[in-house]
Order: structure tokens, then sequence, then C-alpha cells
């Protein structure tokens, strides 16, 4: 199950980058974007220690 977390954690990362390009007035979007998938991925991490 971690290995699939690792394995989709850049997903977000790749993509966050690509909003900001193609819609630059929406930086509050991106952050929330950010924090749910960290938010996500730390919560998955706690469940395997």
């Amino acid at each position: 199950m971690f290995v699939i977390v690792l394995l989709l954690f850049p997903l977000p990362l790749l993509s966050v980058p690509l909003l900001f390009m193609a819609f630059p007035g929406v930086p509050l979007a991106g952050r929330a974007v950010v924090n749910g998938a960290s938010g996500a991925v730390s919560a998955l991490a706690g469940f395997h220690p």
C-alpha cells in the first residue's frame, strides 16, 4: 500500500504547475490542491508505520 502511495504522490505535484500555467488567476485553488494532496498522503502514510 505504501508503494502505491509513493507512486501516486508525484501525480498531484506534476498537475499543480500545469494548473498554475493554465489558470494563473486561481492560486488559492492550486494551494488547496497541494494541501489536500499532502494531507491525504500523510494520512495514508500514518496508517502504515
